[in-house]
């Protein structure tokens, strides 16, 4: 898929781009660069948008803060999404 017909479908369907990003758990920069051809859709993000597209619903991962204080919230997001990139990069 080409990030044209991504803002195309978009656009056309007035799925909001922070909604897409969110989903997909990304930025809306990332988001914007693949429409603007700045940079190629990944392959694993393809399913997602395919299903995104169809209008099914897409699982998305939810995170469990209830038992972090809310000083350490921001600290604790960012170790998880640490944690997260790492385990991606080594499904790889």
């Amino acid at each position: 898929m080409k990030g044209e017909a991504l803002k195309a479908w978009r656009t056309a369907s007035g799925y909001p781009l922070n909604k897409l990003a969110m989903v997909l758990g990304v930025n809306q920069d990332r988001v914007r660069n693949w429409e603007r051809g700045l940079s190629k859709i990944p392959e694993e993000y393809l399913p997602q948008l395919g299903a995104i597209m169809a209008g099914q619903p897409v699982e998305t991962e939810r995170i469990d803060l209830s038992g972090v204080p809310e000083l350490d919230l921001l600290e604790e997001l960012q170790l998880r999404a640490k944690a997260r990139a790492q385990q991606k990069m080594g499904k790889k």
